[in-house]
């Protein structure tokens, strides 16, 4: 017996699953028809999609997926029993994935909110916080958050020992999700350690907990295309009285992002009028081709005959509407979906005329690309869209219409033309314009490399820009409106608000930041030349300023308003530092810095406390390792200006003295906070006069001078006494 590998067992039973949920939403899309919704619908429209917990496993990015949103809630029988909740101690994290993957782009232009149901049990109620984020998924898979919102703080009412539907704020978004990706959003709650929380969705044993999201979005359920053949299939504008056949098929394209599933349940409702306004014909439109709930668009079809018909306009009406529209609840407050309207014009008996329309922008130049509706009255009669030339032509009959320009899917000129068989070709001069946008601080200096997040009119996010070294963005055939601008300068927002684009030519907008002159002064007031001045963002820590004073020390940067941390560093030292100093004067004056510098003064003295010149100082820095040397004067001083810190300070003499070579070296540490003065005294400069060479020199002269005296004298009295002898002797001859 051959059995079946475990993998391709798990992939057959999965398809099977699959298909036979497919089966399920297909039955579950045969719903009796009910009345399309006749009010205005809201503009941008808050789609509303509700959170499921299927059986039956998705495939959502090429991930199986149980928890699912979508825009039929749980009194729809295919999610009737999709209902579910969890529970769990401190950490409770659930996310609900948009399925089917979108079938066509999702413009988002507003906040996401979120409507969960909790309770919770345990101490400590007030601990907890949940918070609502969303994020996009590839059709690979790959997240990417679009972000999340505020965190909502628990208490004991809120959620409650019951379960409460507590309302999340999400992200506010003005982008593209393009088709085939998907949404997800996730809820999360950090709570109490002895918290236990529980949330609820859906059916939940026979209990209807609508838990669900509200998307803001500018695309939705639309009529994208009417069209009409005759008998023959051919394009049918003007319809002759003369013919034989005079049965008319007309078409109608409905494209949903979120696919058949969101419009196919409910009916696509017709009416024709007359040129009075009087409704001739009436009923429901047949789909045509199968159902599949990840086709963006669906075909529907209706035949009538004009045989009864008079000569003039006739107006064909369609009306769709989407599942968010009829399945919204009144408890839910003002979040409903889309109702959908199209209008296509025909005429009896009036043979068409070929009218075309060229594009100009305001500086005169084609546009291609642009989007050309007529209008009758209310009624929407057809459009096309320019080509390379900014021509676009339409078959009308004979009559006065409102030719209406979209570009960038804005609005942007309505112009009334009168079409006839002399009249058929209408130059139409729209607002777009090419404009230069220069940011600037608050005295006019250019911003370079600021950041700039633009959103069109239509509320289209453009693509994050960077302003050029002179402070601008080139904008090139753009609709004109308010954009809405958000512009950060070294990572602060500098601007959030609006600027009209109106016009072709240069358009300066002023930011919150503004040109800030520091002065860095010693602590006698002296300026400090080559310090560098940090300006350091408190919040963020990035570095919104650096620049180094000149000789007058003075250094200045262009600062966005905000809190920073201020620090000067000298020679490697940091020698000024102030936190958190809120910035953001429009007419700043200077910024005086007292920093950390300081004079020292190195006084060289002799063993007597005489003052000594030419005594070579060096003052090394134990933090950097740099040196200042110096020589004193003769009044035995020499000044240093230095940073606060410690320092070894070095004084060298030499010199000869009453013929002794004098050599002294003293070190010594020093610790510099302020202005201060240090005497070093050479104790072997100067000695007693019996310990020099000269001493030695004098005595031994002395010593030989008395030696010599002696001598002589020692002579001169052996002289003397012999001289007596002799005169002695000689007188004792004399007496003989």
């Amino acid at each position: 017996m051959i059995r079946q590998s475990s993998p391709a067992r798990t992939v057959l039973l999965v398809l099977m699953l699959i298909v036979a949920s497919f089966v399920g939403l297909q039955s579950a899309l045969t719903v009796v028809s009910a009345t399309p919704y006749s009010g205005s619908p809201p503009g941008p429209t808050n789609l509303t999609v509700y959170y499921h917990n299927l059986t039956t496993p998705v495939t959502i990015g090429g991930q199986y997926h149980l928890k699912i949103a979508n825009t039929l809630n749980d009194t729809n029988k295919a999610y009737s029993a999709t209902g579910g909740n969890i529970s769990a101690v401190h950490y409770l994290t659930v996310e609900f994935t948009v399925y089917p993957q979108l079938s066509g782009p999702l413009v988002l232009n507003g906040t996401i909110y979120s409507w969960m149901y909790f309770s919770q049990s345990g101490s400590a109620p007030t601990s907890g916080h949940i918070t609502f984020g969303v994020s996009e998924v590839s059709p690979a898979g790959t997240l990417t958050s679009l972000g999340a919102g505020p965190a909502v703080t628990t208490s004991s009412t809120a959620p409650g020992s019951s379960a409460t539907s507590i309302m999340l704020t999400g992200p506010t978004l003005n982008q593209v999700v393009p088709a085939n990706d998907s949404l997800m959003f996730n809820i999360s709650v950090n709570g109490g350690t002895s918290q236990v929380y529980n949330a609820y969705w859906g059916n939940v044993n026979g209990t209807y907990f609508y838990s669900r999201a509200s998307v803001s979005a500018s695309s939705y359920l639309e009529v994208s295309n009417m069209s009409a053949v005759d008998s023959k299939g051919q394009p049918a504008y003007s319809l002759s009285q003369s013919a034989s056949d005079k049965n008319i098929t007309v078409y109608v394209n409905l494209t949903d992002p979120f696919g058949q599933y969101d419009f196919a349940s409910w009916p696509v409702d017709y009416a024709i009028q007359n040129a009075t306004g009087t409704v001739i014909a009436s009923g429901v439109m047949t789909p045509v081709g199968a159902y599949s709930a990840f086709a963006l668009m669906r075909q529907y079809e209706f035949n009538f005959n004009y045989s009864t018909s008079a000569s003039g306009s006739l107006t064909v009406t369609a009306n769709g509407t989407d599942n968010t529209m009829h399945n919204y609840l009144t408890s839910n407050g003002v979040t409903y979906g889309r109702n959908a309207y199209g209008t296509l014009q025909l005429y009896v008996g009036t043979p068409p005329i070929s009218v075309s329309f060229t594009v100009t922008d305001a500086a005169g130049n084609a546009v291609s690309g642009a989007q050309v509706r007529i209008m009758q009255l209310s009624y929407f009669v057809g459009y096309n869209t320019t080509g390379a030339s900014g021509l676009a032509t339409m078959l009308l009959s004979q009559g006065n219409y409102s030719a209406v320009v979209y570009w960038q899917s804005v609005k942007v000129g309505s112009f009334p033309v009168s079409v006839n068989s002399t009249s058929s070709q209408f130059t139409l001069k729209a607002g777009i314009y090419s404009t230069l946008l220069v940011f600037e601080d608050q005295s006019g200096t250019a911003l370079s490399f600021a950041q700039v997040q633009l959103v069109s009119p239509a509320g289209i996010g453009i693509p994050l820009m960077s302003s050029t070294s002179n402070g601008s963005i080139s904008l090139s055939e753009v609709a004109s409106g308010e954009y809405t601008a958000t512009v950060f300068w070294h990572g602060t927002m500098v601007f959030n608000g609006t600027i009209p684009i109106d016009a072709n030519g240069v358009l300066a907008v002023n930011v919150a930041a503004y040109r800030q002159t520091f002065e860095v002064v010693t602590a006698t007031g002296s300026p400090v030349a080559t310090a560098n001045v940090v300006v350091v963002n408190s919040t963020t820590g990035i570095y919104a300023g650096f620049n180094t004073t000149n000789a007058s020390g003075l250094a200045a940067s262009v600062l966005p308003y905000g809190v920073y941390n201020i620090q000067v560093y000298w020679k490697g030292i940091m020698v000024y530092n102030a936190a958190a100093q809120r910035l953001g004067n429009s007419a700043p004056g200077t910024m005086v810095l007292k920093a950390s510098i300081y004079d020292v003064t190195v006084i060289a003295v002799s063993s007597g406390g005489s003052p000594l010149a030419n005594v070579e100082i060096s003052l090394y820095s134990n933090a950097t390792g740099t040196v200042l040397s110096g020589v004193t004067g003769n009044n035995g001083q020499a000044t240093f200006t230095v940073a606060t810190g410690n320092y070894t300070l070095t004084s060298f003499f030499s010199t000869t003295y009453d013929l002794t070579p004098v050599v002294q070296k003293i070190t010594q540490t020093l610790s510099v906070s302020n202005s201060t003065s240090q005497t070093v005294k050479f104790t072997n400069v100067y000695p007693p006069l019996t310990s020099t060479n000269l001493f030695y020199v004098v005595l031994a002269v002395v010593v030989a001078i008395i030696a010599v005296a002696a001598g002589v004298a020692i002579y001169g009295l052996r002289k003397a006494g012999s001289s007596a002898r002799h005169e002695e002797e000689q007188k004792g001859k004399q007496g003989n």
